[in-house]
């Protein structure tokens, strides 16, 4: 969630005592892209669903967008359906334009979607993409 609040990154530890995967989400470059980006746009909530699930959208610079989706439901140990319609960003499955989305933390490209997209999580499971505005 750092990635989409633009603020400076401060560590609470010592930093040559964090674990492999704690230091390889803050040396990530594709969020510290999001973190950084010119653009400097506040994050945006797009929907909650009792205060377990939320899904962010961020405006970057150079035509696209971050999307960021958080499972935060501690209470059950069962997977969350989540989704986001481009409708919400302002992006209209009549206009022809769609969003090339890529995983923010490994760089897999998922391709272009029209309307939405959707995932499912893992209890305490997030999801941060970067979509990429495309015509037709």
């Amino acid at each position: 969630m750092w990635s989409f609040l633009g603020s400076p990154l401060i560590i609470g530890s010592d930093i040559r005592s964090i674990d492999d995967t704690n230091k390889a989400t803050l040396l990530n470059r594709g969020l510290i892209s999001i973190s950084q980006d010119e653009a400097d746009c506040p994050a945006f909530m797009i929907g909650k669903d009792e205060g377990k699930k939320y899904t962010f959208g961020k405006i970057l610079s150079g035509n696209r967008v971050a999307l960021a989706f958080f499972n935060i439901n501690a209470e059950d140990d069962w997977s969350q359906n989540m989704s986001i319609s481009f409708d919400d960003l302002g992006i209209h499955s009549e206009s022809g334009i769609g969003l090339r989305l890529t995983d923010a933390v490994t760089g897999e490209d998922y391709g272009v979607f029209r309307d939405g997209y959707s995932t499912k999580l893992q209890v305490d499971g997030s999801k941060i993409l970067i979509g990429e505005l495309v015509q037709g």
